[in-house]
């Protein structure tokens, strides 16, 4: 028996495409028209092009669906094919007002839409998506009159429609001046775009085959996000009609306005994650397809993205509303979030869908911000098996297999928790008493975060490490002068970042002090109301006075940062 093909490739010019008789229609649940300007004017740099070019212009693949007694349908391509039929409408606007009729009618019956012969009715060649063919129907199509007052509250979809009509009809107008009659006119139009432009047609028969062959294309040119792929995939399983559609479009757009569409795609694979084993972004919509293939399945996911969006806002934001309740969970966000991590946003996505409580969730929360500070801030270690690790307590955690903060600390039967990864209290000091932090990047508070955690342990005085006026400063300064003599280059490179090299100032002290030796200044340090900085109390200060004095805050550290769930 003969294999079923996959699909099907031509390669045809963009008058052969609309003269061939077929009707191409996006589905309803693809993407808006969303092509501005630049795209504009690179499309209208490829009509430049094909006028003097020796063979057609390719403009690339797209991909169809065949559908028995229907329209075929657009699955990738219909940014492109709508701009090419608004660049057409462009055309036909301007031999309307020449008054060249017979060209107008032979030029839209070929690439525009004909009358449909049953029912005399206008029928387009191209049908777009529920939110734009309104509009693209009767004011693009048609060339239906767009009075002024109303074309500016034009938003969205329709606008960006309204606007590629008016750049196409200028830049038509600059190529073939207006007293060139309308046989130039339409000349210029095939010689450029109707016979010039050339596509590769990828037609297939089954839906899947389709998305497969269009997240192939996507994966080389990158034109679609995962976002854009799982959405229209989603979409696509939903038979139940409108309805149906409308009920998934209300949840896809509250999911997207919840987590903002730029960070989507991580929120989709951080949710997947949490109940799925580890799989990479570039993986995730193969993965995921193969897994949900029914209306049902389609549904469930989306319900569950639709209540995790929330709680992924959340960790990002230690003022969002869910933490209005804990104080303690809002200062370990910010904390995390100071950390610059994310490992451990599958493992609170996977306890609050089992429905943890807010002081349980505080306690893991707390346990991540002690695990990554002495795994990856200050030990430097791989990050790589933290996520490995992370994921497979997540997973264990959906399954019910982990019910508690102390079970996800130790582990099924007490393996493979989080505990495994943690550095001991010697490993720690040793990692602490060494430790550099520059001040630069995303990651310039984390020293004055330190400093005012451990003063906080040893007594100082209560305060924020982001609003407080104390000021955080060097003790051997970025830019020595002839007065720091004890210091070679090298070690003015080793030791201006090691955390002991770090004093708390009040501001008003700082500015008194200003660009004073170290023996001037001591006096401020001994007397400060920061017990860290007390502690830069040497007779003089070397690199043996910055190591002293970092051991010493190493001890503390471990206090500090300790998980105790044993």
């Amino acid at each position: 028996m003969a294999k079923p093909r996959l699909l099907d490739t031509d390669t045809i010019t963009l008058e052969e495409l609309f003269s061939n008789g077929k009707l191409y229609k996006v589905p309803l649940y693809q993407r808006d028209y969303m092509w501005g300007e630049e795209q504009w004017e690179a499309l209208w740099e490829d009509v430049l092009e094909s006028r003097t070019a020796p063979f057609p212009h390719y403009m690339g693949a797209l991909v169809l669906q065949r559908v028995p007694k229907g329209p075929t349908q657009v699955i990738d391509g219909q940014q492109r094919l709508a701009t090419l039929v608004v660049a057409c409408v462009a055309v036909l606007e301007l031999l309307r007002e020449r008054g060249d009729t017979a060209r107008y009618d032979l030029l839209r019956a070929r690439y525009v839409g004909s009358p449909d012969p049953g029912s005399l009715r206008w029928q387009s060649k191209l049908v777009l998506n529920e939110t734009d063919n309104d509009f693209f129907q009767e004011f693009i199509v048609n060339l239906g009159s767009l009075p002024t007052d109303r074309a500016k509250l034009l938003r969205g979809s329709n606008r960006r429609l309204w606007q590629a009509l008016e750049f196409f009809r200028e830049k038509w107008r600059k190529l073939v001046p207006v007293e060139a009659d309308g046989e130039a006119l339409v000349a210029a139009f095939q010689e450029s775009m109707g016979t010039q432009l050339a596509f590769t047609t990828i037609t297939v028969d089954d839906e899947l085959n389709a998305y497969s062959v269009f997240e192939t294309l996507n994966a080389r040119s990158l034109q679609l996000t995962s976002t854009d792929l799982l959405k229209n995939y989603l979409f696509s399983l939903l038979k139940g009609g409108k309805v149906d559609l409308d009920h998934a479009r209300a949840k896809w757009r509250r999911i997207v306005e919840t987590v903002e569409a730029e960070v989507l795609p991580t929120f989709l694979r951080q949710y997947w994650i949490s109940r799925r084993k580890l799989v990479r972004a570039d993986r995730l919509f193969k993965v995921l397809k193969a897994e949900v293939t029914t209306r049902e399945q389609a549904f469930a996911l989306l319900d569950a993205l639709d209540s995790g969006a929330l709680w992924f806002r959340a960790l990002s934001d230690p003022n969002d509303e869910l933490w209005a309740e804990s104080r303690e969970c809002r200062e370990h966000i910010r904390a995390l979030t100071l950390l610059d991590v994310s490992q451990h946003v599958p493992l609170l996505l996977a306890c609050f869908s089992r429905g943890f409580e807010l002081k349980r969730i505080e306690t893991v929360l707390r346990t991540c911000l002690v695990l990554f500070f002495r795994h990856s801030v200050v030990g430097r270690r791989n990050p790589s098996e933290l996520e490995q690790r992370f994921n497979q307590v997540a997973i264990a955690v959906s399954e019910q297999k982990l019910v508690n903060p102390k079970a996800i600390w130790l582990g099924v039967d007490g393996r493979d928790g989080l505990r495994d990864l943690y550095v001991s209290d010697e490993d720690f000091k040793a990692d602490f008493a060494r430790a550099e932090l520059a001040r630069r990047g995303r990651k310039a508070r984390l020293p004055r975060y330190i400093l005012f955690a451990l003063d906080q342990r040893m007594g100082g005085p209560s305060g924020d490490f982001e609003t407080s006026t104390a000021t955080l400063e060097h003790v051997l300064p970025e830019n020595p002068g002839a007065d720091w003599e004890a210091f070679s280059d090298d070690d003015r490179r080793r030791f201006t970042a090691r955390i002991g090299n770090y004093v708390l100032l009040d501001r008003d002290q700082n500015r008194n002090l200003g660009n004073q030796p170290y023996s001037q200044k001591v006096g401020t340090y001994r007397s400060s109301a920061w017990p860290t900085t007390r502690l830069a109390d040497a007779a003089d200060w070397t690199p043996q006075a910055i190591i002293g004095r970092q051991e010493k805050l190493a001890e503390v550290a471990a206090a500090v940062w300790r998980v105790d769930l044993q």
